[in-house]
């Protein structure tokens, strides 16, 4: 047989199972829809809380109504088509997560898998924060970073940079308030208002300097510590007018009077980043650098303040109040401030050595919470400063330089009161 009777072989019977297998009896695929199915009932909305509209500082935002799946994935909400984040699920409500966007009509979409019908509210959604200009806070110094934020009681914020305090007058607005020249300052770590109505001013040295902003360059020497201070960068007052103060050889109190107690607490391996008083106790963040297992490596503290009259004597046994390692994904993690509210929540800047998704947190119930999910905050924040009342201001640029197009500054609305800093009030 030739190659070419083969090949005419081979092609008949490529045919003839084409056309066997076209000669299959067709099937009909079936009933789309099928008459006996049974379908879960369709949601329905009664309230939206808040109602009409979630202010900045909503963090969370409430549907109740009906037919809800409590099996969490099975609910659809979406805000403009931008899908929600949702926290828990009854059958009668629904607890989400503010979304990272706003406006005046927005439109909220509710869908149940498996129901026929949605659901659709129009909403309002404020803006969460108000970025300072970036441009006006950068002008000013415009490679170094923003070492401090403070507000005074007419809710004016100050900030430091280098060795220049600057006032923000507006959102857009920056003009000088006191710039010392010499050698005493290379650089400012942190401001507080104390009594008398005087800025105080602590840049790494043994002492404290005060100003008012006086039209000349010097800030005036408040208080020289003894050198076993070493250099201190952390200010805080108490109701009387003591001051609070350290960095790596502990915690020194400068009393009212002007006298200099050394507590000894804090002295040894310890490095103080933040201090606070809150409901006349004194808070400590503290990194310990020491080799006793059974103290955090970084832990925020606690200590009774003990006085005869106004004059502080002492400070108790510190106790750890919140152990940030002690938790699965912070072991790592390093706090770089602290705040309370009035109720006594604990508000946290925390910095992670690699990439992180958020920086600001809250202590709920011995759990760190984003303060808002979905990346609505910016990242890495280094400082958080409560005003007078329920404002949050969140500095961006205290320990690295931020690009040309990120604020540095921003101020956050919220439904929380502040604990009272005492130094404001004196």
């Amino acid at each position: 047989m030739n190659s070419k009777y083969k090949q005419y072989i081979y092609e008949l019977g490529i045919l003839l199972v084409l056309f066997l297998n076209g000669c299959v009896e067709f099937k009909d695929p079936g009933i789309i829809y099928d008459e006996k199915a049974t379908y879960p009932p369709s949601p329905s909305i009664t309230a939206i809380i808040p109602a009409d509209s979630a202010e900045a500082g909503v963090r969370e935002i409430e549907i109740r109504g009906s037919n809800f799946s409590t099996t969490l994935h099975n609910n659809f909400v979406f805000f403009d088509k931008r899908p929600a984040y949702i926290k828990s699920a009854l059958v009668d409500k629904l607890i989400l997560y503010r979304p990272p966007i706003y406006g005046d009509s927005i439109t909220l979409v509710l869908e149940v898998a498996g129901s026929l019908q949605m659901v659709k509210r129009t909403y309002k959604i404020k803006q969460p924060y108000v970025a300072y200009s970036s441009d006006a806070i950068r002008t000013v110094r415009p490679s170094d970073p923003l070492m401090a934020v403070e507000v005074d009681k007419n809710e004016v914020v100050y900030i430091a940079k280098s060795y220049f305090i600057y006032k923000l007058t507006s959102d857009e607005t920056v003009e000088i308030f006191k710039r010392h020249s010499g050698g005493d300052f290379t650089r400012i770590y942190d401001i507080k208002f104390g009594p008398g109505g005087y800025l105080y001013i602590a840049a790494s040295k043994t002492k404290i300097w005060r100003t008012l902003g006086e039209n000349d360059t010097k800030a005036y020497e408040y208080v020289s510590l003894p050198s076993s201070a070493g250099v201190v960068e952390k200010i805080e007052f108490d109701r009387y007018g003591n001051l609070f103060t350290g960095k790596t050889r502990g915690i020194f109190v400068v009393k009212h009077n002007r006298t200099v107690l050394n507590t000894g607490k804090y002295s040894t391996n310890f490095t103080i980043t933040d201090l606070r008083i809150y409901n006349d106790e004194l808070y400590v963040n503290a990194t310990y650098t020491g080799t006793d297992v059974a103290i955090p490596k970084q832990a925020i503290w606690k200590n009774t303040i003990y006085r005869t009259g106004t004059l502080v004597d002492s400070l108790g046994v510190g106790s750890v109040v919140f152990n940030i390692g002690s938790l699965p994904s912070f072991t790592n993690a390093e706090i770089t401030s602290f705040t309370f509210d009035v109720d006594g929540m604990l508000y946290l800047c925390v910095k992670f050595p690699s990439s992180q998704l958020y920086s600001f947190y809250t202590l709920e119930g011995g759990a760190l919470v984003p303060f808002y999910t979905d990346y609505i905050l910016p990242m890495k924040i280094d400082q958080v400063v409560w005003g007078n009342a329920t404002t949050l201001y969140l500095n961006r640029g205290r320990t690295s330089f931020i690009s040309g197009d990120s604020a540095q500054l921003y101020r956050v609305p919220t439904l929380k009161q502040g604990a009272p800093y005492w130094g404001r009030i004196l």
